[in-house]
């Protein structure tokens, strides 16, 4: 206006934010539906999964996002009940979230 210019330059930092899917309850029954618990997501750099009985004993345990329990323990089926699952992730920025939660087993 009236032979003014003017600049303004601004930068937006565009973060990536974790985005996770996890199922409350499976069914490892063969039958190809739902037979594995294994949570879904994106922007995840560092994934921990590890599966609880409810005597707090480590049922399963993984830190790659691609492998999912079977419902099994030492190759032996694990019985109808709820677990807990605790995740760690750390996203693409170095942020660390530790989630919790509950899966059901059924048949």
């Amino acid at each position: 206006f009236w032979g003014c210019a003017d600049t303004v330059i601004k930068n937006i930092v565009i973060a990536n934010d974790v985005k996770l899917y996890v199922p409350d309850a499976f069914t490892p029954n063969g039958d190809g539906l739902n037979d594995i618990f294994q949570p879904k997501g994106r922007g995840i750099q560092k994934y921990t999964l590890t599966i609880y009985d409810r005597w707090a004993n480590v049922i399963f345990q993984t830190n790659n996002f691609t492998t999912g329990w079977d419902g099994t323990r030492g190759g032996s089926n694990c019985p109808l009940d709820v677990y807990v699952w605790k995740i760690n992730v750390t996203d693409t920025n170095g942020k660390i979230q530790e989630l919790t939660g509950h899966v059901v087993l059924v048949n």
